[in-house]
């Protein structure tokens, strides 16, 4: 008997970090994404479909950023908006501002010929628009011959941006209705939410064709974060950690092990420019 629970309880502790704010098996599932999306670059006829590590990127900071606000609000009865985007501004800036400087030198120095646009293009990074204008510019994530893009990658942070700066405030108007039922309201605009975002990701790809709109888009990519959120609303963090002590250590590595096989066949059979994709 001592034994079991001895099992059961090194294997709760699986999944935790030393951080309450923190998941360890979120951690893994990011170095994943991040392993992916390198691969991706690398060796895109081998792994074409490594872009889709920004999907999970995009579903845990769904999930993370909710649980955060929701678990602030039912213990101190405040969102703490002022830390949060404290939190995220110092988290953000400070590597943003050493990357673009770094950059910036190389480009005066060694690539005098990007100088036409890269102000612009710049600028549209630090203020956190880049996608919409790659999107303007209509500058491919897939195919660059001929169209070298310095900050093509920064699309995502611009991206993250904009998701940080208005859920937090949508979360806040959701409040104002009551601390009863405030995970059911967030969970039903999640939902309104997703299916708007993946309806207008097949809608427009279906009348423009234009896989780059679809791409960048945040409308479109919108879907990823709210699913998320939307698993937030659902699992808790005490919730999600306990599942491991319902389960046995059987069943939770046999599920493991199906998600990865998942997620590895989509990473090496779907291309970011199929039709099917999207």
């Amino acid at each position: 008997m001592a034994s079991k629970r001895q099992t059961r309880s090194a294997l709760s502790r699986y999944g935790r970090a030393k951080s309450p704010n923190m998941i360890d098996s979120f951690t893994g599932l990011r170095g994943l994404a991040v392993i992916f999306v390198m691969l991706f670059h690398w060796f895109p006829g081998i792994v074409p479909g490594g872009y889709l590590g920004v999907v999970t990127f995009l579903v845990l900071s769904g999930y993370l950023v909710t649980s955060g606000l929701l678990s602030n609000y039912y213990r101190n009865g405040r969102l703490g908006l002022w830390n949060y985007y404290r939190r995220r501004l110092t988290r953000l800036y400070p590597p943003l501002i050493f990357f673009l400087l770094l950059i910036s030198t190389w480009v005066i120095f060694f690539q005098r010929s990007l100088l036409n646009s890269y102000g612009a293009n710049s600028s549209s990074v630090l203020f956190g628009y880049n996608n919409w204008w790659q999107i303007s510019r209509s500058l491919s994530y897939f195919d660059q011959h001929g169209n070298f893009n310095v900050m093509t990658h920064m699309w995502t942070l611009s991206l993250e941006f904009q998701i940080y700066l208005v859920w937090p405030l949508i979360v806040s108007i959701l409040t104002l209705f009551g601390r009863r039922g405030l995970r059911r309201r967030t969970f039903n605009l999640t939902l309104i939410l997703t299916l708007i975002s993946y309806i207008l990701m097949v809608v427009v790809f279906a009348r423009t064709g234009n896989v780059t709109r679809v791409y960048y888009g945040t409308d479109t990519r919108l879907f990823s974060f709210t699913l998320g959120a939307a698993l937030a609303t659902l699992f808790s963090r005490k919730k999600l950690l306990k599942v491991t002590d319902v389960l046995s250590p059987a069943a939770v590595n046999r599920l493991a092990l199906i998600l990865l096989l998942i997620m590895l066949s989509m990473m090496w059979f779907l291309s970011g420019a199929s039709v099917w994709t999207y």
